[in-house]
Formats: structure tokens, sequence, C-alpha cells
């Protein structure tokens, strides 16, 4: 009675449509779906059982009559065909959506800088953005001590001797190179004679000076020294260097830089001096100098060059020498030189 009433109450919403065929139908479906689903678990073969069954299905339908195709619809699908004069049914299908991919969140990396690497071989001196090879620089002020060196007179009296100009730029250049993280050795820092050499004993005090330089290990040797000349109109600078040596091209490299950074210095400072070239020690008609040739006792294993800044017996020159700027003038030339030597 439930079922017929149930049929009653759809009847009255359908209007006219065979609501006792469509049962029919219904129950058949249920069915042949049963049918189906039994056939895929006992056989293990889904796509066969599928197929069978909609040839059960097709089979079916034809011992019923047109009506039941048509109810049914074409083949298995979700739409049912009405009668004519009948409000079309439709029943969408649902589509199943596939569970979401999770996603999974790579943790991401904090970037380290990375650590320069280090070498006990790394230069420690820097200048004007360009590292200096770690290098030992000897720096010889001339004369000291019973050799006076070069001579001027003062005119109000008195004297002025390059032996003290010598040592007060050279102890400037010191200072300047260690600033900017070489290692100097000096061959005299007071105004004594080298290695304790007796009065007049010049190749002896010079062998000293050679000796200091050897034993440092150094790289170069710079001996700051002045000109004079018994004519007080004579003027300017020059470097001299030994071109016998197997060193020679960098005795000639280090003799350049030296006379092109003093003249530099100068000219910064507001004096043009005389650029009286750079030049061999043989050339100047003396022979070869003790300090920088191979003919001495022990001779120098680093190439070597003597400045000789400017004339101390000229003087306007000699008035210049007696300016405590003014030296430091000279001695910046002078570091400069030797930077630019070693940044190449």
């Amino acid at each position: 009675m439930a079922y017929m009433k149930f049929l009653k109450h759809v009847e009255k919403y359908t209007k006219g449509l065979d609501i006792r065929k469509l049962a029919a139908v219904g129950g058949v479906v249920v069915l042949i779906l049963m049918g189906m689903v039994g056939l895929w678990i006992l056989s293990g073969n889904p796509t066969q059982n599928t197929t069978d069954a909609r040839a059960a299905l097709v089979g079916l339908t034809a011992q019923q009559g047109p009506g039941l195709n048509e109810a049914v619809g074409e083949q298995d699908g979700a739409r049912l065909s009405p009668e004519a004069g009948s409000t079309p049914v439709t029943v969408e299908s649902t589509p199943i959506q596939a569970a979401p991919t999770p996603t999974t969140v790579e943790p991401t990396a904090i970037p380290v800088a990375p650590t320069p690497p280090t070498s006990p071989f790394a230069p420690p001196a820097t200048r004007g953005g360009v590292r200096i090879p770690a290098a030992t620089v000897a720096i010889d002020p001339g004369h000291g001590g019973w050799d006076s060196g070069a001579v001027y007179q003062n005119p109000g009296g008195g004297t002025f001797t390059e032996k003290e100009v010598a040592l007060q730029v050279g102890l400037r250049v010191q200072k300047l190179l260690v600033a900017d993280g070489l290692k100097v050795v000096m061959t005299r820092t007071s105004d004594v004679s080298v290695g304790g050499s007796p009065k007049g004993a010049v190749g002896a005090d010079l062998q000293a000076r050679i000796d200091i330089a050897n034993a440092a290990n150094a790289d170069v040797l710079v001996s700051i020294h002045f000109n004079s000349s018994g004519s007080p109109t004579s003027q300017g600078t020059e470097t001299l260097y030994n071109a016998n040596r197997p060193f020679s091209a960098q005795n000639q490299r280090l003799a350049q830089n030296v006379n092109s950074a003093l003249l530099a210095s100068m000219r910064a400072a507001g004096y043009a001096s005389q650029n009286r070239g750079v030049k061999t020690d043989q050339s100047t008609g003396r022979g070869q100098f003790y300090l920088l040739s191979s003919g001495s006792t022990r001779p120098s294993r680093m190439p070597a060059v003597i400045g000789e800044g400017l004339f101390i017996s000229n003087p306007t020159e000699a008035a210049l020498l007696k300016q405590p700027e003014f030296l430091d003038t000279l001695a910046q030339g002078y570091a400069d030189a030797i930077m630019a030597y070693f940044a190449r």
C-alpha cells in the first residue's frame, strides 16, 4: 500500500507520465547494476563485465519493446528520453573530483656569504686599492759618523751636512713604508758609521751596509744621498744604478721609479727640480760604485739604487733641505717609488 501511495504521489507531479512503466524500468536497471557488480567481483575483469552487462541490457530492452528502450535511453546514458508531450526530466551526473595533491613547501635556504680564502702568503700592504706583495726594504741613509758626505757652508757661518739630511729623510721613509705594511731594515738610525768601521775605512763602511741588507734578505736596497758640485749653480735630481748585475733590468726599473717619484713629489710641493735623469754608475766617470757593483767583497743580492735628491751645494736647494716639510716631500717620493716598484 505504501508503494502505491508513493506512486500516486509521484504521478501527481509527473502529470501523465507512465509511472508504472518507469517503475518497472527502474527495477530492471537496479537488477542489471547489481549483476554488473557481482560479475566485477567474481571475474576480476571489470572491462569485460561492463561489456557483458551492456549487452544484457540491450537484449532486455529489445524484448520489452520500444517503450522500455525509450525510457532507458540510448545505451547506458544518464539522461532519460521522455515520451512525446511530456516535460523532460534531466538527471545531471555529478563529476567525482580527485583529491587535491598535497603541496610540499620546500624550506627556503638562507644564503650565507662565502668565507674569503686565507693564505699565509697574502700580501700585507695595500695602497690606492693595489695590494703590495710582502717585501723587505733596506733603507740606507748615506754617510754618517766620521763621514759627513757633502758639506754646505752657511753664509752666516756653520755648516750643513749631507749625512744629517740623509738620515732625516731615511727615517721618514721608514715610517711611511711601515705604515704601508712593508718590512723595513735600516743601515743606520743615528749619526754613526756603519759596522763600527774606523775613520777613513770607506770600503768597510759600505760593505757593512750591504751585509745588513743581505742578512735581512731585503728585496731592494735604496741608498739616500744628496749631490754636490764646485759650482753653486749645479742643481737637480738624478738616480744611479749598476747595469752589470744579473738583475740589471730591475735595477733600472727601480731607479726610474725613484727618479720620477722624487720629481713628482717636489713638483706637487711647488718646486720644479731639474731632471738630470737615470744614469748608470759608470756613466759618472768614477767607475762602478761599491754599494751597487759586483766588485765588492760580498756583493748585494738584490736590486739597488742611489738617489741624489738635490744639490746640497746649491744655495736654493740647500735652503729647501733645511725645511722639515720639504724633507717630508722627499720621503714621500721615495716611498711612492718603492711601493710602485712592488705593485707592478
